[in-house]
């Protein structure tokens, strides 16, 4: 697609925190009404990179950022203070993974939801109720008055994904929405960001340690693994047939219902805690298929011979006799 489609693109971006680099230079990009799903396990710097496209990481000296990051057309690192409320005012809203903790627990949903609104009493109210119903929430007038602690888990989740809406954000940023909740609840969620994204032409970032999870909701899929970007493409393509062995490994922990039993296969190890990069591959440790060169030359992300739109950084990509 070209560049004047992009709602979000992200150009060599390096985060930092007390000289520890916990994102390493990632680029990635998001279209006008594209869904793309940023993978990976606990600590590869998913929300890290989420929050850095609103500039909502803390400032020098304690955390530094490097690169471009621009949405809706702006550069976010150049913005005045003034410029950067507005764009996050209108064009991006976030879902985080504990909605409990997104709510103030001693004010009514109602004041909190119309805080952000212009307008009249009436109308902001009007707006309230209209995004409390958009998110399923059944009796939205009578949650206007209830508070946070009286919601199961669920219903708050609703409730902030109602609030991102409230101002018609062009990008949604869905950081691990479903964690905190339980597994039924987990895919009434998913489903309803998904058909909300689609049904308002809005752009969507879901971040997520599952790939089991992208296969419906997504169009491109990110996967990060200790801040590096390690793979992308379209998600039919990532998932029918993964090149980087981390990939591979992630889809072999998701459990099917297909096949007959299996053993679900782990990834041995950790993901390395940050500090300075190693020489090599950052997975190398973990991988099976590592040599020599996976450990002392990094691999560069480059696009697979036959499959341009799908990039990975592995000097032995996966071929398809070995997925």
């Amino acid at each position: 697609m070209g560049v004047e489609t992009e709602i979000v693109r992200v150009t060599e971006l390096q985060v930092a925190f007390g000289g520890l680099e916990v994102v390493h230079g990632i680029s990635f990009s998001i279209d006008t009404q594209e869904a793309v799903a940023l993978v990976g396990e606990s600590g590869c710097g998913k929300s890290v990179t989420a929050l850095a496209l609103a500039r909502l990481l803390p400032g020098p000296p304690s955390c530094q950022v490097e690169g471009v990051v621009q949405v809706a057309g702006q550069d976010v690192m150049d913005l005045s203070p003034e410029r950067l409320r507005r764009l996050r005012r209108d064009h991006i809203a976030y879902v985080f993974q504990d909605p409990a903790a997104a709510l103030h627990p001693s004010l009514t949903i109602g004041y909190q939801l119309c805080e952000a609104l212009a307008g009249s009493k009436a109308t902001r109210r009007a707006r309230a109720l209209e995004c409390l119903a958009l998110a399923g929430l059944r009796d939205p007038a009578d949650l206007l008055c209830a508070y946070p602690f009286t919601l199961s888990g669920g219903m708050q989740q609703r409730v902030v994904i109602a609030m991102a809406l409230a101002r018609e954000p062009q990008l949604l940023v869905a950081d691990e929405p479903t964690t905190a909740l339980d597994v039924t609840i987990q895919a009434q969620i998913l489903d309803l960001l998904v058909d909300l994204q689609r049904r308002l032409g809005m752009s969507m970032l879901l971040i997520t340690h599952n790939l089991g999870l992208v296969a419906s909701s997504a169009d491109r899929v990110c996967v990060m693994y200790a801040g590096y970007l390690i793979e992308f493409g379209a998600v039919e393509d990532v998932l029918r047939m993964p090149a980087h062995p981390y990939t591979r490994g992630l889809l072999d922990v998701v459990p099917r219902m297909e096949g007959g039993p299996r053993r679900l296969e782990g990834i041995p190890g950790m993901v390395p805690s940050g500090g300075d990069p190693l020489p090599g591959c950052a997975f190398a440790p973990r991988c099976r298929y590592a040599t020599d060169l996976c450990r002392t030359v990094r691999p560069a992300l480059v696009p697979l011979p036959g499959r341009q739109q799908q990039r990975v950084a592995c000097h032995y990509p996966l071929r398809e006799d070995k997925v």
